[in-house]
């Protein structure tokens, strides 16, 4: 069990809370209460525009325009491979996120030198060109797992820390017919641990048992239409704690304007999210991953599973609002 659960146990169950918020403070956020709704704010009028309108845009509008339509494709790419029900690696969101102002700027600005698209709405054009630059379609073409907290993963292997024998993962496979397979590596020490694999639709179900003390290591194999890759799975047993777990925390509500990033963000149990902006989109994501993929014109709750999340960026263009509360039974 992550260190930071291990020490929520030793609190009571309305300090658990108060752990998030002084993670939040560290950050430089306020309190403030939050709900579903949107409203209309300069950013997102900007998005909403004609293509014909980008020209006039002051270079400071221009920028603004471009993180947030950046963000706003990459939310939406996340959320056609499910981001919004559970907190999944996204290699959309990733390759979006990473086109670069140098690159998406000038692009932006030939796309609406072209009479064509002066009735195209800004963050069309931008979406088709974020998706264009980040090659996102040869990305999702590509057979590949993304798991689900606790597997944490990046640039390297996946990892899993646990402080039981057991544990089960939960991953999305894509594209349609991607096979996943563990392997155990010949280059590595043979290991104790087990495995059944379950599959349905576009979801995999890893049970691991007999996981040692220690480090150990598995391969995670997929097998599709596009080839067939292998990456390393790095399990850490630590021994297990005596402490019973946090029951609930306290509400916490916080705003901000931009991006921001949280030292900790400590959540003992279920819980949801809501989510106030001015138009414009909203992602939490820690080690690659998204917790939360707010669309500009979504409303209503988000669901959020619990964990000991650190360095946890909030990807905002604008202006928001956000609200954690236990989920209700």
């Amino acid at each position: 069990m992550p260190p930071l659960i291990r020490a929520a146990r030793r609190l009571p169950s309305s300090t658990a809370g108060l752990l998030v918020a002084g993670a939040l403070v560290v950050a430089g956020c306020g309190s403030g209460g939050g709900s579903g709704a949107t409203t209309t704010a300069p950013t997102a009028r900007m998005l909403q525009g004609p293509g014909a309108s980008w020209a006039g845009l002051t270079p400071h509008d221009r920028r603004a325009a471009i993180k947030a339509c950046r963000l706003q494709t990459a939310v939406s790419a996340a959320r056609e491979e499910g981001a919004s029900t559970a907190p999944f690696y996204s290699d959309r969101y990733r390759a979006i996120e990473q086109v670069a102002d140098g690159k998406l700027g000038p692009a932006l600005d030939r796309w609406f030198t072209n009479p064509a698209h002066d009735r195209e709405a800004v963050q069309q054009g931008c979406t088709t060109l974020a998706r264009g630059l980040s090659n996102v379609d040869a990305v999702a073409r590509r057979p590949h797992v993304s798991f689900a907290l606790p597997v944490t993963t990046g640039d390297g292997p996946f990892t899993l820390k646990v402080d039981e024998p057991t544990a089960e993962l939960l991953g999305r496979i894509t594209p349609t017919g991607t096979r996943v397979s563990l392997e155990r590596p010949a280059d590595r020490s043979r290991t104790t641990a087990t495995w059944t694999i379950r599959r349905q639709d576009d979801t995999v179900r890893i049970a691991l048992r007999n996981i040692p003390l220690g480090v150990s290591y598995v391969r995670v194999v997929v097998d599709g239409p596009g080839g067939r890759a292998g990456r390393l799975l790095v399990l850490t047993r630590e021994r297990a704690s005596r402490l019973g777990p946090a029951r609930t925390f306290r509400p916490i509500a916080l705003h901000g304007t931009g991006s921001r990033t949280l030292p900790v963000m400590l959540i003992p149990v279920r819980a949801v999210a809501t989510v106030q902006t001015d138009g414009t989109p909203l992602a939490l994501v820690t080690d690659h991953t998204l917790l939360l993929a707010h669309d500009a014109g979504r409303t209503g709750p988000s669901p959020i599973s619990p964990g000991a999340y650190r360095a946890v960026r909030v990807a905002a263009a604008g202006p928001w609002t956000l609200k954690i509360a236990p989920a209700t039974p």
